[in-house]
């Protein structure tokens, strides 16, 4: 049951569904979150009998959703020199193609997991994407009007994760509003952290060169 996963999970998460549980009023709101809770902890326990090191190069984005990991991969694979990347969304344990020494990848919220896969892959790097919470929980797909697809909890519980990166060498944590204001400017803040990134392009040069 919920209440027994309770001691198992990180004290935000405790809290989160602790507050849950004690009003009737969210119980058919439950179900979606029992089930990211289970996914969760059925991950780590993966991650901490299953890490290995890849000898490919990995750039993996993540962020809560709707804080503009999609933008953020469209640029990085556009501007910088690559040998793949994700369509869409890849989710971190799916291997790279083989051929491929620098892959770029991304799936928002796998900033829960990339705290254990950074400390056992020394050739994953990572740039998480933050936005105001109020632009997050607002914000709705074209593909889905009318339809909300983040919550103030969700998005609180991908930037707890984030911050607790935030030292991490290989973590480059960057606002949505920094990256649409002054994007070359980010850009240079990403090549000055990961020297092995190899820039072709300017990020304000995006339109002129990305395939639409």
């Amino acid at each position: 049951t919920l209440r027994a996963m309770l001691p198992q999970m990180t004290p935000p998460e405790r809290a989160k569904y602790s507050k849950l549980l004690a009003d009737d009023a969210w119980v058919l709101r439950l179900i979606p979150l029992v089930a990211g809770a289970l996914l969760e902890l059925r991950v780590a326990m993966e991650i901490d009998s299953e890490i290995t090191s890849s000898p490919q190069q990995r750039l993996h984005i993540v962020g809560c959703p709707r804080s503009g990991t999609t933008l953020m991969a469209e640029l990085m694979a556009v501007c910088f020199r690559n040998d793949g990347f994700c369509e869409h969304e890849m989710s971190i344990f799916t291997p790279a193609p083989a051929d491929a020494q620098l892959y770029f990848s991304k799936k928002p919220t796998d900033i829960r997991y990339v705290k254990k896969l950074l400390l056992g892959d020394p050739n994953l790097i990572v740039i998480g994407l933050y936005r105001d919470p109020r632009a997050v929980i607002s914000s709705i797909h074209k593909s889905k009007q009318g339809m909300y697809f983040c919550n103030y909890l969700e998005w609180k519980s991908c930037q707890v994760a984030a911050e607790a990166l935030q030292e991490h060498d290989r973590f480059l944590l960057v606002s949505y509003e920094e990256l649409t204001a002054t994007p070359d400017e980010v850009q240079a803040r990403i090549v000055e952290r990961y020297p092995l990134l190899e820039q072709t392009h300017d990020f304000t040069g995006y339109e002129k060169i990305a395939n639409p």
